[in-house]
């Protein structure tokens, strides 16, 4: 392999390719609570299902650091989960007290609920696992799967919750696109904060549970940026979609956002960075060319439709001189928001008294559409013989997420380059 394809951890590359010029985010308000941080998770019992993800596993580290008496770390996905445990335990005898395991457990499956029930009681909860993608949304039973996951199973946790420790902090990690959805992802989303936040599924919920709204976080599993080294390492073309900017947090400023909002901000509030667009939007073009530059490449740009003269041999032996093949494709797939942002045009902002850090006041659906919702999509889930559509499922969405517009085009992710 190339020695221009070694490149550097994530956290150094994120910091070449985003620059901060006035610091990271979320520091100051980080360091400034590192006491608060010690009295509440030192000898603590946490759950964080999810762990093995990106931004779980950035934060499962950060509290590990204050000492919690016990970490309980649950993904499907058992091979990240397996990297994750390497990873910790290879950082040597540093947590020989902390009572560390790692679970191959769907969150919502009567596996889970046998192991939660068989727990003393957790102080902290944090749930980081989701259905996250755009991509994932792309015909009836992906939609359903997503619903499922992100809406009903996220219900069904907090329920688990309410019987197996009715006092734990619970935080649910939330995204930008649950903002004034165009998605189906974005409004699971959005979905998920009226049950965390909604008497119809608890009455306690609310009075000890948090969120917050992400935006893109660099080189997270699945993500554009993530695809970028895996394509450099395959020696492919990196692919691009024309005049899309995007927020990005790195992988440490997002731990220290789920920290505060889990730990800090008061319960009942849904969080959000306070993030200035021409401060922090980025092209994703030119996130391409800062990364290559990084590994000594230069961006060569093909337009779509166009092919590299000569074929995969040409760019191969431009590749050997410092030129790397870019394609830029047409941002015309379904859901997809020209803009991204943190508050639709419903909600409201107010401050929380941090300096990155604010509150989301946002409008929660009338007592009963939740419910009447949730039953209706477990119906669905039981009845695979039911014709659907997704323009029905929207439908019913809407009517607990009025400001859903889903922006269907007729093309998805997976037929792109």
């Amino acid at each position: 392999m190339s020695s221009r394809l070694f490149y550097p951890i994530l956290d150094d590359l994120t910091e070449k390719i985003l620059p901060r010029p006035e610091g990271e985010l979320f520091l100051t308000d980080f360091w400034e609570r590192q006491a608060e941080f010690a009295d509440k998770i030192h000898g603590s019992r946490v759950l964080v299902t999810g762990g093995a993800g990106s931004i779980g596993s950035a934060t499962l580290r950060c509290i590990l650091s204050f000492g919690p008496e016990a970490l309980h770390v649950i993904d499907q996905n058992e091979n990240d989960l397996a990297e994750l445990v390497r990873s910790i335990r290879n950082q040597g005898p540093a947590f020989p007290r902390v009572d560390l395991r790692f679970l191959p457990l769907d969150f919502g499956s009567s596996c889970c609920y046998r192991f939660l029930r068989g727990q003393k009681p957790y102080h902290f909860v944090l749930h980081f696992a989701a259905v996250k993608h755009v991509r994932s949304e792309k015909d009836v039973a992906s939609v359903l799967h997503m619903l499922d996951t992100n809406v009903l199973k996220s219900a069904r946790l907090l329920r688990w919750l309410d019987e197996v420790s009715p006092d734990a902090r619970v935080f649910y990690v939330s995204t930008d696109k649950a903002a004034d959805p165009a998605s189906f992802m974005g409004a699971s989303k959005r979905l998920m904060e009226q049950v965390l936040f909604s008497a119809d599924i608890s009455d306690t919920a609310r009075a000890r549970s948090t969120s917050v709204r992400f935006a893109n976080v660099a080189f997270s599993r699945g993500s554009l940026l993530e695809s970028f080294l895996f394509r450099l390492a395959r020696r492919q073309p990196l692919a691009v979609p024309r005049g899309v900017r995007r927020f990005f947090l790195g992988q440490r400023e997002a731990a220290r956002l789920c920290m505060l909002a889990a730990f800090c901000v008061p319960p009942g509030v849904l969080a959000a960075p306070r993030l200035e667009a021409s401060l922090y939007e980025v092209e994703l073009v030119e996130l391409a060319r800062r990364l290559l530059e990084v590994l000594g490449y230069q961006a060569k740009l093909i337009e779509e439709g166009e092919e590299v003269e000569g074929g995969a041999e040409d760019w191969m032996a431009r590749m050997r001189e410092g030129a790397y093949p870019v394609y830029l494709t047409s941002p015309d797939t379904s859901g997809e928001k020209e803009r991204e942002i943190l508050f639709g045009a419903r909600e409201a902002v107010r401050e929380l008294g941090y300096r990155d850090l604010m509150e989301v006041l946002s409008p929660l659906c009338l007592p009963g559409a939740l419910a009447s919702f949730l039953g209706r999509l477990e119906d669905w889930m039981r009845t695979p013989e039911v014709v659907l559509t997704k323009e029905m499922i929207a439908e019913e969405v809407r009517k607990v997420v009025p400001e859903f517009e889903h922006r269907e085009t007729g093309r998805n992710l997976d037929e792109q380059r």
